[in-house]
């Protein structure tokens, strides 16, 4: 009878397979907390960026309509009110004949705009017919004590 050799067998030892499954284990462990991190990350960039491109969006609008900002149908200031938080100017935005009353404002964290077209004989501005138009989300500056809008006069330099 032939006697086996076990020296010269190919296999792996408990042992090794034990080591070897400990290591693949930890390799999983670390690329899955790759892969969550990860794309918690992502999530929280995309956020950011529509965030960021939501608020120049409504910027350049608001912008433009005080930009075009006039006297009042009824011949009053082209601003009625200027405040941290609140802004009312008079403006044609629809290029009507009339100029419509618009107010910006900050309610909560949402920046909302609120237009009303003058009505009547003789014309008036009645806040009933105010439509209201939301036109940013998570706007912080009130939380964080920054005036929404700011105000300069004629003697700003730029660097106060």
């Amino acid at each position: 009878m032939k006697k086996i050799d076990n020296k010269h067998k190919k296999g792996y030892t408990l042992t090794e397979l034990v080591v070897a499954l400990g290591v693949f284990t930890i390799f999983l462990v670390f690329a899955s907390y790759i892969l969550v991190y990860s794309l918690r990350s992502n999530s929280i960039i995309f956020e950011q960026l529509t965030t960021q491109s939501e608020s120049r969006r409504t910027m350049k609008e608001v912008t433009d309509k005080i930009r075009i900002a006039e006297e009042s149908s009824l011949g009053s200031f082209a601003i009625e009110m200027a405040d941290d938080y609140e802004l009312i100017i008079y403006a044609n935005i629809d290029e009507d004949v009339y100029r419509e009353r618009v107010r910006f404002w900050l309610d909560n964290t949402t920046l909302k705009e609120g237009i009303i077209e003058p009505t009547g004989n003789p014309l008036e501005y009645l806040p009933e017919n105010e439509s209201v138009v939301e036109l940013s989300h998570n706007v912080v500056n009130y939380e964080q004590g920054e005036p929404l809008f700011l105000y300069y006069d004629g003697s700003y330099t730029g660097t106060e």
